[in-house]
């Protein structure tokens, strides 16, 4: 097998100059930088977004409505709560009407009056 030399002596090309060595420029004056400080993340939510996140944390609509300053009925729209429509009454059909025993007593009828029977053939028209 073949040995190789190591000397240690360099060839004149690796040598580098010491005065070529660059450091970093020094300012000529001090400049004085503004601590870091962090500011936190903000996001401005929509009231609707804000309505379904306190919903969500179990606020009633009227509070939620109270808090964001709107009326119940725009904070019910924002969660999709439906009010129920109020039913309009449908009136009794007269079938079931007279089923029913009526708890005001009947008008009084008015009798006709005593007619002298030779006025009645005539009122009836034959003669």
């Amino acid at each position: 097998m073949a040995s190789i030399a190591i000397s240690s002596t360099m060839p004149s090309s690796a040598n580098q100059d010491v005065a070529a060595v660059k450091t970093a420029p020094q300012p000529d004056r001090v400049t004085t930088k503004a601590s870091a400080v962090l500011q936190p993340d903000t996001v401005k939510l929509s009231a609707a977004a804000q309505a379904r996140m306190m919903h969500k944390a179990g606020q009633s609509p009227a509070l939620i409505a109270a808090t964001l300053g709107r009326n119940v009925v725009s904070v019910d729209g924002y969660l999709g709560i439906k009010a129920a429509k109020q039913v309009v009454t449908t009136p009794v059909p007269a079938a079931a009407q007279s089923a029913q025993p009526e708890s005001t007593p009947a008008a009084p009828t008015q009798q006709a009056s005593p007619q002298p029977a030779a006025a009645a053939p005539a009122a009836s028209g034959k003669s």
